[in-house]
């Protein structure tokens, strides 16, 4: 196994494990209420999502078009990029969330995940989706992603005086599925390609509908 590939699936690995762990807090409505306050911290997470994700959208569409070695040198380093950004992500939610002593717990909507994780993983076994799907999918979330960013600046600077925050739950949760599938997405890299592309395809489709959803709440308050 090459020294890259082993990387991508120590990263998948510890993404995989620390999403799950904020996920058994976050599926917690009082948690997910708490972190609708901490818009700052929102704030900084959006940024580190949009340029990672950002990056990797611009080398993948080169390396896809060109098929150059040094872009696809590019794009296993542009992964890992992602990989720890989301990594950091999903730490510094924890230590917040931690801080305000939400703990991890079972719950139904939990267990229900790790289910669906591995029914997704056996489906995906079975449908070898094409680089083009997958570039069609993530250039539709790079849209959306500029389009909520923008509605998002808006909102944070009106944030103090608005009686009733914008539930942001929706990306809240979204964000830990998408670290899960990213973490699945990264160890699968090498031993399971057509696994490995079918969780990066779902994770963008999953984050896609939830900023769009959250950029229609945001409008709202606006008008």
């Amino acid at each position: 196994m090459h020294t890259e590939s082993l990387i991508m699936i120590v990263l998948g690995i510890i993404l995989f494990l620390v999403a799950l762990i904020n996920a058994s807090i976050i599926f917690k409505k009082e948690a997910r209420d708490y972190l609708n306050r901490k818009i700052e911290l929102a704030k900084h997470h959006l940024i580190i999502i949009f340029s990672s994700t950002l990056l990797t959208y611009l080398v993948g569409m080169i390396l896809l078009l060109s098929r150059s070695k040094i872009f696809h040198i590019l794009m296993i380093i542009s992964s890992v990029i992602l990989g720890l950004s989301l990594i950091y992500i999903e730490i510094s939610t924890f230590w917040t969330l931690i801080k305000d002593e939400h703990l991890p717990s079972l719950s139904r909507d939990f267990l229900n995940t790790l289910l669906y994780v591995s029914i997704l993983w056996i489906i995906f076994e079975r449908i070898n989706l094409s680089w083009l799907e997958i570039a069609i999918v993530s250039t539709l979330f790079t849209i959306v992603i500029f389009i909520y960013a923008g509605s998002f600046l808006k909102y944070y600077k009106v944030f103090d005086v608005i009686i009733s925050p914008i539930d942001l739950s929706p990306i809240t949760i979204s964000t830990r599925l998408f670290s899960l599938f990213m973490g699945v997405h990264l160890s699968a890299t090498e031993l399971y390609p057509a696994v490995f592309r079918g969780f990066i395809v779902l994770g963008y489709l999953i984050l896609l509908y939830s900023f769009y959803s959250v950029h229609t709440d945001i409008k709202k308050l606006s008008t």
